[in-house]
């Protein structure tokens, strides 16, 4: 199921995803209070989903300084085959996240990252972890896709910016 650019209240977003088993979605769902329901609460919502494609809002009100620490510690979330985050923000703990994907090789991440959402600081972050990535034993696994501006840091285009992928 794919829900894109719509304004959905809690209810109406559970209606809609209570027998969806991989929601791609970029839409902003709203509490009883009209506020932005941030994005572990809406994994917390979805204890069937196997895979999820999500795109954050670009001005990161659905990420909290806990995001990352609950979405790790989400048992249905380390059971995933795949899970794609776009337009990542700043405020997502991208070093909690890295080494979720370390510790969880059998779920196939993709990541897309672009750069007016993110720092320079955060960029160099980034960078990094896809170079440990390259080098990394996935065994079986699928190796991770960290997209920057669209080109992959991780696969295929040895180190080449110049190289665009589409995620």
């Amino acid at each position: 199921m794919s829900l894109f650019n719509q304004l959905l209240t809690v209810d109406e977003f559970e209606f809609l995803t209570r027998k969806v088993l991989d929601p791609a979605f970029a839409s902003r769902i709203l509490d009883e209070n009209e506020k932005v329901v941030s994005f572990e609460k809406i994994l917390e919502s979805l204890p069937q989903i196997q895979a999820i494609s999500y795109f954050f809002m670009g001005d990161g009100l659905d990420v909290t300084p806990d995001t990352v620490k609950k979405i790790i510690e989400m048992e249905h979330v380390k059971k995933f085959y795949h899970m794609t985050l776009h337009n990542i923000p700043a405020n997502f703990d991208f070093d909690a996240f890295s080494k979720f994907m370390l510790e969880n090789k059998q779920i196939w991440f993709v990541l897309a990252l672009y750069a007016h959402t993110i720092t320079e600081e955060y960029k160099v972050k980034v960078k990094a972890f896809a170079e440990k990535l390259k080098t990394e034993n996935y065994g079986n696994h699928r190796r991770p896709a960290i997209y920057f501006n669209y080109v992959d840091l991780v696969n295929d285009n040895n180190g080449d910016e110049n190289v665009i992928i589409n995620p």
